[in-house]
């Protein structure tokens, strides 16, 4: 019997879910951030956004570099998402609120929705962490 040399699990929903809609969780932060939105247009905004984005795969890269292309992948997702419903230019800097992936560090420096609502990836091993 061959061993795998990979295995690929869909995390959402198998390994761990998510609390309301995706527009409720970006509601919920957006509003944190001083910006009021319609937590159901930025769902629709979210899906189209997310349907229309490139596929998430970055063959040929160097595998320290991947999660500076996955969160640059997420990042503008949710940036194309805030576009989509005229919301974006009400954040004072919406770079600082969405993941921020301009270090060249295995781990890239995270942005204030990172370092809020995920403190395991803040290392503080990366440039520019806070």
């Amino acid at each position: 019997m061959s061993v795998p040399k990979v295995i690929l699990l869909d995390a959402v929903g198998t390994l761990f879910g998510v609390r309301g809609s995706v527009g409720d969780v970006y509601g919920e932060l957006a509003s944190q951030a001083g910006v009021e939105v319609d937590v159901e247009a930025l769902d629709r905004a979210f899906y189209e956004s997310f349907k229309a984005a490139p596929p998430c795969a970055f063959p040929g890269i160097d595998p320290l570099d991947l999660p500076s292309y996955e969160y640059e992948w997420w990042r503008s997702i949710a940036t194309q998402t805030f576009q989509t419903i005229g919301a974006i230019d009400r954040f004072p800097d919406f770079e600082e609120f969405s993941p921020n992936c301009t270090t060249t560090s295995p781990l890239p420096n995270l942005g204030w929705f990172t370092r809020t609502y995920c403190p395991h990836f803040d290392t503080g091993n990366s440039k520019g962490s806070s």
